[in-house]
């Protein structure tokens, strides 16, 4: 399946590419993919040396999948179950989510193991720790993702029974039962898969264990809006993905589709004829293995309209002038549900003095 829709604008291929050419406010994320990757190459070997390192797989496993009070879930019966629900083609020698970058594969293996839910939000937390993977001379990069699953279909129901009655509004089972969950996932790249599982963890949220960049996770309403301040919030089309996965769900983006898309516009992943080629996060200094420095909120049917509203923070970015670049793209279905409505922005934080 293909996630495509035609753009009003000029687009560039690679890193960076998506948002708007270099004419448009876009052009934000290049610049600093362009000043990163400078600076990268200046650090040279001595970035990668500061960067999160950790000592083995084994260990991150251990320390995170399975610890503070997650249950160990099996990583391969994980990814079973999630390639059971793509449409990949039974003839190749591909496996269907060989292309799935971590972040849209940590939501499909939460609805792969949950099922799907029709009002909630989803937080993710991203961090990366370098291994060591002799004989190779180059550190494993290994993403661990913490995923957060809220159920806000009850207080959905509940507000709505707030102003038109309880005897007028459906019943639970419209709005989607079942409790929050998180879901810790340890991936790693290896011949023929971006991100393969190779260790993960489940727990049954009595609450959040924090904010949701900096609003209530639980909160029945989108936030987005209000999270940064966004620049263009222009029409956007959706980027030519070849995809294994659902594309649209009831008329808007499904939530790992708006996040592909949102890791196109942000530069995390780059198209080659339709296939997305996960280039991720560039190194951290100074930020622990592990310890999450982006975090994504997806809203899904938030709002009166079939809609999802997806929208990042990354912060450590190595810029002398800018501390965190924030992305949003927005998915609402529209009167023909076979081409929603698309909306893209930006944001930047600025370090003390460099407005």
């Amino acid at each position: 399946m293909v996630l495509s829709n035609t753009r009003a604008s000029t687009t560039v291929e690679g890193a960076g590419a998506g948002w708007r050419a270099a004419t448009g406010p876009g052009n934000l994320f290049r610049t600093i993919a362009a000043a990163t990757a400078l600076a990268v190459l200046g650090l040279s070997l001595g970035a990668a040396d500061n960067a999160a390192r950790a000592d083995t797989v084994s260990d991150l496993v251990d320390g995170f999948a399975g610890s503070d009070g997650y249950s160990s879930k099996n990583p391969e019966a994980l990814q079973s179950q999630l390639r059971d629900m793509l449409e990949g083609d039974p003839g190749s020698v591909f496996l269907a989510d060989r292309d799935l970058n971590p972040l849209a594969k940590a939501i499909l293996a939460v609805e792969a193991a949950e099922g799907v839910l029709p009002h909630l939000r989803y937080r993710i937390r991203y961090g990366v720790a370098l291994i060591d993977a002799p004989p190779a001379a180059d550190p494993l990069p290994v993403s661990l993702v913490t995923i957060d699953r809220f159920n806000l279909g009850p207080a959905r129901r509940d507000q709505l029974a707030d102003i038109h009655g309880a005897d007028n509004v459906a019943p639970p089972e419209h709005f989607g039962e079942g409790p929050h969950v998180s879901y810790r996932l340890v991936m790693r790249p290896i011949m023929g898969q971006t991100a393969d599982i190779v260790g993960a963890g489940r727990a049954v949220l009595a609450g959040p264990d924090g904010d949701c960049l900096g609003f209530d996770c639980l909160s029945p309403d989108g936030f987005a809006d209000h999270a940064a301040e966004w620049e263009g919030m222009d029409e956007i089309g959706a980027p030519e993905i070849d995809a294994t996965y659902e594309i649209l769900r009831d008329g808007a983006l499904s939530p790992a589709a708006a996040v592909d898309h949102l890791a196109v516009e942000m530069g995390l992943v780059s198209l080659h004829n339709g296939q997305p080629s996960w280039s991720g996060f560039e190194p951290r200094e100074g930020v622990a293995p592990g310890e999450p420095f982006a975090e994504a909120v997806i809203e899904v049917n938030l709002a009166q309209d079939t809609s999802v509203d997806a929208f990042m923070r990354e912060g450590a970015v190595m810029d002398h002038a800018i501390a965190a670049v924030w992305g949003r793209v927005v998915s609402v279905a529209g009167a023909d549900l076979g081409a929603p409505m698309t909306f893209g922005g930006h944001a930047a934080e600025h370090r003390p003095g460099q407005d």
